[in-house]
């Protein structure tokens, strides 16, 4: 995938700010997703006419990557800070995990921005976990947007 130059904003629904799932979001979470987003790439799909508004898709989605030592580096966020807000993340519905990498073979994880949080704290919300060990369960596939697969592919 070619990389496109990072967009000056970052998009983030009225709905999203207001929900129950963001405002019990603690700790460092909403930075860390907010600094996911920061790496969203989005692209117009239709154009808005007068009194309609444009919208928008994520051509990244499932693609995204975010590394622990990246996290520590550029933003001094440390290891267990770290894995606690990717928890809540995708505890919460706001993040799944596309593909599990390996972050010592060079294989990073990939994660997929996810609406799940619309539904939480009602009986159709899809709960994901974080299971011992560094394994996730979400719904998320290993296939990104455009239907390829994320197997063994290196660097983001």
């Amino acid at each position: 995938m070619s990389r496109r130059p990072a967009s000056p904003w970052i998009f983030l629904e009225r709905d999203l700010l207001k929900s129950r799932a963001w405002l019990d979001l603690v700790g460092i979470a909403p930075q860390v997703y907010g600094l996911l987003r920061l790496r969203v790439q989005v692209h117009r799909v239709k154009q808005g006419r007068q009194g309609k508004r444009a919208s928008f898709e994520m051509i990244n989605n499932g693609q995204i990557c975010f590394g622990y030592a990246e996290a520590q580096r550029d933003f001094r966020i440390t290891s267990p800070r770290f894995k606690r807000a990717l928890k809540e993340l995708v505890e919460r519905g706001f993040l799944d995990v596309a593909y599990h990498g390996g972050g010592l073979e060079g294989n990073p994880t990939r994660y997929a921005i996810s609406k799940r949080w619309r539904a939480y704290g009602t009986a159709d919300f899809e709960a994901a976990t974080m299971t011992k060990g560094r394994r996730w369960t979400t719904r998320a596939t290993n296939v990104d947007v455009r239907g390829g697969t994320n197997v063994n592919v290196r660097g983001c």
